[in-house]
C-alpha cells in the first residue's frame, strides 16, 4: 500500500499556517487512501466513507479556529473548509459547508428557554444554571453524521491520532503552569497515566521535573508500571531515584511484582534495601506473594523478619496453602503470635480448607464459629458457605457447624442455608430444619437486629413460614423489617405475593419503599402493575404525617415511573423542591431523582437537577445525567455537559468517571466518549486538571487500539508511509 501526498510549502515562521499544513496533508493522505488498492471496486458509498474519521478529526479543528479569538486562524480555517467543500466525498464536504455557514448564524444567537427542555415544569426548568456557561462550539463532533463505515483499523487511526494529541496537549498545558511545585506535581500527574503504555516519555517527562520529592514520585510510577513487563527496566529507574525513602518503597513494590515469577531476583531486590524496617516490609511481602508457588521458600523468608510483619505473612501463606494442605495451614497458624487479622484467620482457613476438604473445613468450623457475634461479615458468611459444601455430602456434619453457632440467627441462617441444600434429595430433612429455625425465633430476643434476617432466609424456602414467623414478631419496627425483607426477597419469584406483604406492613414509608421495590423488579415492560403499584403508593403518600418522610417517600416513587413516565417523575420533582423540609434532604431526594429520570429525559432530568439548591451537589447531579446520557448518546452527552456544568472539580470528574462507570457498546461508541472526554477536558480552566485530563484520555485511547494494528502504526511511522500525526 502507498500513500501519497502533494507538498505544500508554508512559511514556517507562521504558526497558525503551519499546523493548517498539517492538517491539509492529512487529509491529502486520507483522500489518497480512499484510492487506495483496498477499496478499489467497492460501492462508492464506502469508498467515500474510508477514514472520513481522519478527515473529520481534521475538520473538527478547523471548525474550532473558525469561531476562535484569533483572527488569523480564523481566515486559514475559512481556506481550508473552502477547499474541502469543493474537493471532498460529499458528506465531509456538507460537512465543511455546514461548519462555514455557522459562522454566518453566531451573528444573531437564540436563546433557549425552558419550553425547548422538554416536559420539565416550569418552577424546575429555570434554574438549571446559575453561572453563565462557558461558550463551546459545536464542533463536527456532534454533528448529526451518517455512518462512516469505518473498520476496526480505521477507529485505530483515529484513536491513536486523538491520544498523540491528547498527551500533546497535556504536557504543554502542564508546562504553562509558573509555580515550580504546581508544575511538578501535574507532571507527576501525567507520569503515572502514562508510564505503563509509554514508559519512554513518561522516564523524559519525570527528568523536566525540578522538585526531588516530585521526580521521584514520577519515577517511581514508572518503576511499578514496567515491573511485571521488564523487570531489569523496572530497577534500573528504581536506582535513579534520588529520595532514600522513596527508592525504598519503590523497590519493595517491584520485588514483589516479580517474586511470582522471578523469585531469586525478587528477593535480592528485597534484601539489597537499606533501611531494616522497610527491607524486612518488602521481604513480607515477597513472600506473600510466593506462598502459592513456593511455600517453602516464603515460610524462610518470614522468619528473617520481625514478629509483627511475620505475622501477617504466616497468614497469607496459611490461607493460600490451606486449599491443598490443611495439615500445613494449621501448623503455620500455630506460630502465629500476633498482628492485625489473626482473630479472622481461623474462618478464612476453614473456607479455604472447605474448597477441596469439605470435612477438615468443617471441622475447623464446629471449633470456632461459637466466637461470631453477628450474623453478617466475612467470619459469618465463611461458616455459612462451609456448612453448604459439607452439606452435599454430609448434611449431619452440617447440622453440627449450625447448632455450633451461639449467635442464634447465625445459627438460624446456617440452618436456612442447609435446607437449601438438602431439599431436593431429602425434603423431609429440609423441613425438619425449617421447624428447627422456627422453634429458633421464638428464642431470640424480640429488638435483636438479625431477627428480620431470618424471615428473608426463610422466604425462598418457604413462603408461608417466613409469614407465620414474621406475624409472630412482637415490636412493630421489626416485625415491619421482616416483611419488607421478605416482599423483597419474594419481588422477582413471586410478585403477587411480595404486594400483598406488603400492603400488611403497618409503616407507609416502609410499605411504599417496598411497593416500588416490586416494582422496579417488574421492569418497563410491566406498565400494567407498575401503574397499580404506583396508585397504591400514592394513595399511602397521603397518611405519612411528617414531611421529611415524605420527601423519601416521594423519592421511591418518583425513582420508580421515571424510566416509563418522566414527565410524573418531574411532578414529584416539584413536590420535593416545595416541601416544608430541609434544604438538605430535598437536595439529596432531586439528585436520585435527576438521575433516574436521564434515562427516558435527559432534558427533564436537567432541569430536576437545576432545582437542587447547594451548587455542589448540583454539579454531582447534572454529572450523573452526562454520565447517563454517555452510556447511550455521548455526542448528546457532550452538548448537555458543555451548556450545565461550569467548574472545573466536577469536569475532572467526569473524565475521571466517564471510562470506569461506562462501558463502551461497540468502537464507535467508545469513539464517541472519547471526544465527549476530550471536550469536558478541553474546557477545564485550572491546569493540572486539564493536565491530568488529557494524559488520561490519551491513555484510555491507547488501551483501545488493537496491539497488531498499533505494530502496524509503528511500521508506518518508520517507513514514513503514514500518515505524520
Amino acid at each position: 500500500m502507498t500513500f501519497e501526498s502533494s507538498p505544500v510549502d508554508f512559511p514556517e515562521a507562521d504558526s497558525n499556517i503551519r499546523p493548517l499544513q498539517l492538517a491539509l496533508s492529512s487529509m491529502l493522505v486520507a483522500r489518497s487512501m480512499n484510492s487506495s488498492p483496498r477499496s478499489a471496486g467497492g460501492p462508492a458509498t464506502v469508498q467515500q466513507g474510508r477514514f472520513a474519521h481522519i478527515r473529520i478529526t481534521v475538520l473538527e479543528e478547523l471548525g474550532e479556529w473558525l469561531v476562535g479569538e484569533d483572527p488569523e486562524r480564523a481566515a486559514s480555517a475559512r481556506l481550508a473548509l473552502k477547499e474541502a467543500a469543493e474537493r471532498e466525498s460529499p458528506h465531509v464536504a456538507a460537512l465543511a459547508r455546514r461548519l462555514l455557514a455557522s459562522v454566518l448564524s453566531t451573528a444573531a444567537p437564540t436563546t433557549q428557554t425552558s419550553a425547548g427542555m422538554g416536559a420539565v415544569p416550569e418552577r424546575i426548568a429555570a434554574p438549571v444554571v446559575t453561572e453563565p456557561p462557558p461558550v463551546v462550539a459545536l464542533t463536527v463532533a456532534e454533528a448529526d453524521l451518517p455512518d462512516d463505515d469505518l473498520g476496526d483499523e480505521d477507529f485505530d487511526v483515529v484513536r491513536h491520532s486523538m491520544a498523540a494529541e491528547a498527551l500533546d496537549q497535556a504536557e504543554q498545558t502542564a508546562g504553562t503552569i509558573a509555580d515550580e511545585h504546581d508544575r511538578a506535581r501535574a507532571l507527576v500527574d501525567i507520569v503515572e497515566e502514562i508510564a505503563g503504555m509509554d514508559p519512554d516519555r513518561a522516564v523524559r517527562i519525570a527528568g523536566a521535573i525540578t522538585v526531588e520529592r516530585r521526580q521521584a514520585q514520577a519515577l517511581s510510577a514508572v518503576a511499578k508500571a514496567v515491573a511485571k513487563s521488564d523487570l531489569e527496566r523496572a530497577e534500573r529507574v528504581a536506582r535513579s531515584i534520588s529520595r532514600a525513602d522513596e527508592l525504598a518503597k519503590t523497590l519493595s513494590s517491584i520485588a514483589r511484582a516479580a517474586a511470582a515469577t522471578d523469585p531469586d531476583e525478587a528477593e535480592r531486590i528485597a534484601s539489597s534495601i537499606a533501611d531494616e524496617s522497610a527491607r524486612e516490609l518488602a521481604l513480607s511481602g515477597v513472600a506473600e506473594e510466593m506462598a502459592g508457588t513456593d511455600p517453602d521458600r516464603a515460610e524462610r523468608l518470614a522468619a528473617r523478619i520481625d514478629e509483627v510483619r511475620r505475622g501477617y505473612a504466616l497468614q497469607h501463606i496459611a490461607a493460600k496453602v490451606a486449599i491443598t494442605d490443611p495439615d500445613r495451614a494449621m501448623r503455620i497458624a500455630a506460630q502465629i503470635t500476633g498482628g492485625f487479622g489473626s482473630a479472622e484467620l481461623p474462618f478464612k482457613l476453614a473456607d479455604r480448607m472447605a474448597a477441596n476438604h469439605p470435612a477438615r473445613g468443617a471441622d475447623l468450623a464446629e471449633r470456632v464459629v461459637g466466637r461470631l457475634t453477628t450474623r453478617r461479615g466475612y467470619s459469618a458468611d465463611a461458616m455459612v458457605r462451609v456448612a453448604a459444601k459439607v452439606a452435599a455430602i454430609d448434611p449431619d456434619q452440617a447440622e453440627r457447624v449450625a447448632e455450633s453457632a451461639c449467635y442464634l440467627p447465625l445459627r438460624a441462617r446456617i440452618l436456612v442455608r442447609v435446607a437449601q441444600v438438602v431439599a431436593a434429595a431429602d425434603p423431609d430433612r429440609a423441613e425438619r430444619l425449617a421447624d428447627r429455625v422456627e422453634d429458633i425465633t421464638a428464642s431470640v430476643d424480640p429488638v435483636d437486629p438479625g431477627l428480620p434476617a431470618i424471615v428473608a432466609d426463610v422466604a425462598p424456602l418457604d413462603p408461608d413460614r417466613a409469614e407465620r414467623i414474621a406475624a409472630s414478631i412482637a415490636v412493630d419496627p421489626k416485625r415491619n423489617a421482616a416483611l419488607e425483607l421478605m416482599s423483597s426477597a419474594m419481588a422477582d419469584t413471586h410478585p403477587e405475593r411480595a404486594e400483598r406483604t406488603a400492603v400488611a406492613i403497618s409503616d407507609s414509608l416502609v410499605a411504599i419503599r417496598v411497593l416500588m421495590h416490586i416494582a422496579g423488579a417488574a421492569g418497563p415492560g410491566d406498565l400494567d402493575r407498575i401503574t397499580r403499584l404506583t396508585s397504591r403508593a400514592e394513595i399511602l403518600l397521603e397518611t405519612i404525617p411528617h414531611e421529611n418522610w415524605k420527601v423519601l417517600a416521594l423519592t421511591e416513587i418518583g425513582r420508580a415511573v421515571a424510566a416509563t413516565d418522566p414527565g410524573h417523575a418531574a411532578e414529584l420533582a416539584q413536590r420535593i423542591a416545595t416541601a416544608d423540609t430541609q434544604v438538605s434532604d430535598k437536595d439529596s431526594a432531586l439528585m436520585d431523582l435527576s438521575k433516574a429520570i436521564a434515562v427516558a429525559d435527559a432534558e427533564t432530568a436537567v432541569g430536576v437537577a437545576g432545582a437542587i439548591t447547594s451548587l455542589r451537589l448540583r454539579m454531582q447531579a447534572l454529572e450523573s445525567v452526562v454520565l447517563v446520557v454517555a452510556a447511550t448518546d455521548p455526542r448528546k452527552a457532550r452538548r448537555i455537559a458543555a451548556r450545565v456544568l461550569t467548574d472545573d472539580g466536577t469536569r475532572r470528574k467526569l473524565v475521571e468517571d466517564l471510562f470506569r462507570e461506562v462501558p463502551a457498546s461497540d468502537p464507535a461508541h467508545a469513539l464517541g466518549l472519547a471526544r465527549l472526554a476530550l471536550g469536558v477536558a478541553e474546557a477545564i480552566g485550572e491546569s493540572r486538571s486539564k493536565a491530568w485530563a488529557l494524559a488520561a484520555i490519551a491513555k484510555q485511547l491507547t488501551l483501545q487500539i488493537r496491539p497488531i494494528d498499533l505494530a502496524t502504526f509503528v511500521g508506518w511511522y518508520e517507513s514514513g508511509l503514514g500518515p505524520q500525526w
